[in-house]
């Protein structure tokens, strides 16, 4: 989630949109981040610097369907703990 904000913004409408597909996984266990994920989805609706604001805006719908889904999950899928 924290790279959807950092990343390069260069084609980055397209990496948020498969990052929100991959968050979406987690199902009700993503419920934690979705305030975080409003936040982003409201930075970007603003525009970002020297990038085209459709663009932005496009990623913002991203972020804010995913918070969507999220929200509306029931299910908890396992979690695999990476060492």
């Amino acid at each position: 989630m924290d790279y959807a904000r950092s990343q390069n913004p260069w084609a980055s409408e397209k990496r948020t949109a498969e990052l929100m597909k991959i968050l979406c996984s987690y199902g009700a266990r993503a419920k934690p981040v979705v305030p975080e994920l409003k936040r982003i989805a409201d930075d970007f609706a603003k525009g970002e610097p020297d990038f085209p604001k459709a663009l932005s805006l496009q990623k913002a719908a991203s972020i804010r369907e995913a918070g969507s889904k999220i929200e509306a999950s029931t299910e908890n899928p396992a979690l695999i703990r990476i060492q």
